[in-house]
């Protein structure tokens, strides 16, 4: 099953990160509540009432990034400067401000790779951050589709 076949799917369904499994945090629960192709996108909500719409091309850089680093962990980086372009939320700020796409300066990283994770795609794991020597929230791909 492809990543949009899998959101179709669970459309309706409230999805618990599974960032919080693997580095044992607490985040809110969301649902999918629709998924637009006319419009590109997918709108998540979350247990406060809010909205995020998650642009289809969000996902594809994300995918497009992970997938040309073989297996290898990357920097999630939603908490970190959004310009490091490490990180996979730099690369969308970046992609975002050259491409003059709405709401550039978004934090998305998470919830993209979250439903990326999700469906079965990448899974998520800690890498030393070669700058600071920190370990750090990653992703890598592990399924192609």
């Amino acid at each position: 099953m492809g990543l949009p076949d899998c959101l179709r799917n669970n459309i309706g369904q409230w999805i618990v990160s599974p960032r919080g499994e693997i580095f044992d945090t607490d985040s809110q629960k969301y649902q999918l509540t629709r998924m637009s192709d006319e419009d590109q996108y997918v709108e998540i909500r979350f247990e406060s009432g809010i909205t995020l719409r998650l642009h289809y091309w969000r996902f594809n850089l994300v995918i497009d990034i992970l997938s040309q680093v073989k297996g290898e962990y990357l920097m999630i980086g939603s908490r970190i400067n959004p310009d490091d372009l490490t990180t996979i939320e730099g690369e969308l700020v970046r992609e975002a401000l050259t491409k003059g796409y709405k709401y550039a300066q978004l934090r998305t990283a998470a919830f993209v790779c979250d439903l990326i994770v999700f469906c079965g795609y990448a899974q998520y794991g800690y890498m030393i951050n070669p700058k600071t020597d920190r370990k750090v929230q990653s992703i890598k791909w592990i399924h192609l589709p």
